[in-house]
């Protein structure tokens, strides 16, 4: 598909109409994982409005830019990786970059909105059983 606009939504949609459907379903024969990394909200700026324009497309600037991963076995090791969350220097325990992802109030939300757990089955510091 080449580039593709993400935000704002009413673009993206606008784009892929324009888009034959015969190409769509050719290039998204895997599964895969939409990534879209929104960094942490702060309001926005008056001097930052004219760059930004809002502070969603600031969050979304900020973050770093969406990606997509193709799944296979290791996809939540390159998810990590991609945000920062683990590497091969400092940060190479992998179940340590698991639970500070998951100590981020925002993605614990997400994922329990995504996956449906029950959040009082969810201790402050313990992955659910179901994402690990």
């Amino acid at each position: 598909l080449g580039e593709l606009t993400v935000f704002p939504v009413h673009l993206m949609l606008r784009q892929l109409k324009s888009v034959p459907l015969a190409r769509l379903v050719e290039k998204l024969h895997c599964k895969a994982a939409f990534v879209l990394p929104i960094h942490s909200p702060h309001a926005l700026r008056l001097n930052e409005r004219s760059t930004y324009g809002t502070a969603t497309c600031k969050h979304i600037v900020r973050g770093g830019g969406p990606f997509i991963l193709e799944d296979s076995a290791n996809l939540v090791t390159r998810l990590l990786e991609k945000l920062g969350y683990l590497d091969c220097t400092c940060n190479s325990n992998f179940d340590e970059a698991i639970q500070t992802f998951w100590a981020v109030n925002r993605h614990k939300r997400l994922l329990l909105k995504l996956t449906s757990l029950e959040p009082e089955k969810c201790n402050r510091c313990q992955l659910p059983p179901k994402l690990s």
